[in-house]
């Protein structure tokens, strides 16, 4: 996963420059900004349209909702084109701006779960995460930024535990 911090330049230039080997990406805080207009039927001013970014070689899956420049998707998937007729999105795991999810339709089946938790928000994301039916995709693989420090996964020997970090430590 790549945290391009809303930057449209960084998520270009990663998807034009990634290793060929290189599948499927999880984009965090992705650029996402006006990216045309449509006609309205019930007035004379055009309806924003709002998007990221799109590239001939990749296909990308965003959480489902009704997003703005102020109501971001935190979390965007882009898998190869000639790679992507093998996915759909997940619905269960893409209901929020901070989870998505696709799942391969081969045999045996797997999920690719992308996730970020904002750093110093005061909500409620992680009993969101942890209330997701996770246990129905037996073969989930999970990235992102959860923004949480633990002894377990951070450098150094100073780093001390919150109480969410220890719910999530339980968890996995």
């Amino acid at each position: 996963h790549l945290n391009v911090n809303r930057s449209n330049l960084l998520m270009h230039t990663s998807l034009n420059t990634l290793p060929s080997y290189t599948d499927i990406i999880l984009f965090i805080e992705p650029w996402f900004s006006r990216i045309g207009h449509q006609p309205s039927v019930l007035s004379s001013d055009p309806i924003p349209l709002f998007g990221s970014v799109s590239h001939p070689m990749w296909t990308s899956f965003s959480p489902y909702g009704a997003f703005t420049e102020d109501n971001p998707p935190h979390v965007i998937i882009f898998i190869r084109k000639h790679l992507s007729h093998l996915f759909s999105l997940t619905p269960q795991l893409s209901s929020s701006p901070l989870t998505v999810a696709v799942s391969s339709l081969t045999s045996p089946p797997f999920t690719f779960l992308g996730v970020y938790h904002r750093p110093h928000y005061t909500d409620d994301f992680l009993s969101h995460f942890l209330s997701l039916p996770l246990f129905n995709f037996p073969h989930l693989i999970i990235s992102g930024d959860f923004n949480l420090h633990h002894p377990a996964w951070s450098l150094g020997d100073s780093v001390d535990s919150t109480p969410a970090s220890r719910d999530l430590f339980n968890f996995l």
